[in-house]
């Protein structure tokens, strides 16, 4: 078991999604930052853009993946790896503390917090040689007081990737997938076992209780269900006062049983709690839009924006801006994909809107960060 010592650094219908595709999609026809011929193509400029950052960005620390702000946007949770110890850095000061060390765990995955200010994790107790397949098979839903002095409480859930965590409630919506689903591990590509025609990832949403102290998740529902045969559903955030759930869905292009495995894009869409309608805001097949953290306002969100035609699921990456009330209006936030060797991503915006923490590292490593958690100044006009 993992228990790494690192402290005091300074620094509600169901949606059958297979059956009926929602609304039509408002879609750009394609990504801008494959195609706006003014840009030099991802990937092919040579030398190091950390040579010289732009004016408004900020670096937060040297190591971290996977940002969280605080509802009060004065504290970041971030994880130093994939299966790794959870730190909380106090923004303004750059203190940063352990929260998981001083206790046996395998590591963990994802961390947020809730709008009490305690926090959610996702890990695994059961592990497997391969840590991958242990996070897309076995990762399940941890409570962590807020002191960081307790242990982690498994709230008996199993969980697919992210959470979509509330800003104004303890209210989370998280994926499962079904019973006896094939393995999967994501490495540069996705490979694993031949999947069932019939295997598919729903969704739930519940609220995070305490009965006599002790938390639990209640009020659990399921609101979606889709066929992997589309695509692999996976939760962000929530909006619109907790009744859209904004979500990735990620489609594999190859034989996922090859040595090779299959790679993978991604389209944005959401999903009403109270109605279970399903809109499509953008879907190009062939292009990656994986969708990040959203605006305070619901109106718009970051997106991961890369080419991956033909190329490994784990490639230069940027982050974007789609606006959700027009996803026409799809806007580069970062240009880091334009050197070869480096991506940008896990992009979260803050609770004033005003800053995006993000983690910057090289193309060809997955959750794993070598070079730290930046902050980035939005403009006015960007903020909107």
């Amino acid at each position: 078991m993992k228990s790494n010592i690192w402290t005091g650094l300074p620094l509600a219908a169901i949606a059958l999604a297979s059956l009926a595709s929602g609304a039509p999609a408002q879609t750009a026809k394609s990504d801008p930052l494959f195609h706006d011929t003014s840009r030099p193509k991802t990937g092919t400029l040579s030398g190091n853009p950390m040579a010289k950052l732009p004016a408004n960005w900020e670096a937060l620390s040297t190591f971290g993946t996977r940002p969280a702000y605080s509802a009060d946007g004065t504290k970041l949770l971030m994880l130093d790896q994939e299966f790794g110890t959870v730190y909380e850095m106090d923004i303004a000061t750059r203190q940063v503390r352990s929260m998981t060390s001083h206790f046996p765990n395998n590591g963990f995955l994802r961390a947020h917090y809730l709008k009490d200010g305690n926090i959610l994790l996702t890990g695994a107790r059961q592990m497997e040689r391969d840590e991958a397949i242990s996070r897309m098979q076995f990762s399940e839903i941890f409570f962590l007081d807020k002191s960081g002095t307790k242990e982690a409480i498994p709230l008996d859930t199993r969980n697919f990737e992210g959470l979509a965590v509330s800003r104004i409630s303890n209210r989370l919506v998280w994926a499962e997938r079904s019973p006896g689903a094939a393995r999967l591990a994501l490495h540069h590509n996705v490979t694993g076992d031949q999947p069932n025609a019939d295997e598919y990832v729903a969704f739930f949403v519940g609220d995070v209780v305490y009965n006599g102290g002790k938390p639990a998740i209640a009020n659990k529902r399921e609101i979606y269900r889709r066929l992997r045969s589309d695509c692999m559903a996976e939760p962000q955030d929530l909006r619109d006062n907790d009744q859209e759930v904004i979500f990735s869905c990620y489609s594999f292009h190859g034989d996922v049983t090859s040595k090779e495995g299959a790679y993978y894009d991604s389209s944005v869409h959401g999903v009403r709690l109270d109605t279970g309608k399903v809109t499509d805001y953008m879907r190009v097949t062939g292009e990656n839009h994986e969708v990040e953290g959203i605006a305070p306002s619901g109106r718009w969100t970051l997106v991961e924006c890369r080419d991956i035609r033909g190329g490994p699921s784990l490639s230069e990456v940027d982050l974007c801006k789609l606006d959700l009330s027009d996803p026409k209006k799809y806007t580069r936030l970062t240009t880091f994909s334009d050197y070869k060797g480096w991506r940008i991503n896990n992009g979260v915006i803050s609770p004033d809107g005003k800053t995006m923490a993000f983690m910057l590292t090289y193309a060809t490593e997955n959750s794993t960060n070598r070079l730290g958690i930046y902050l980035l100044h939005l403009t006015p006009e960007e903020q909107k």
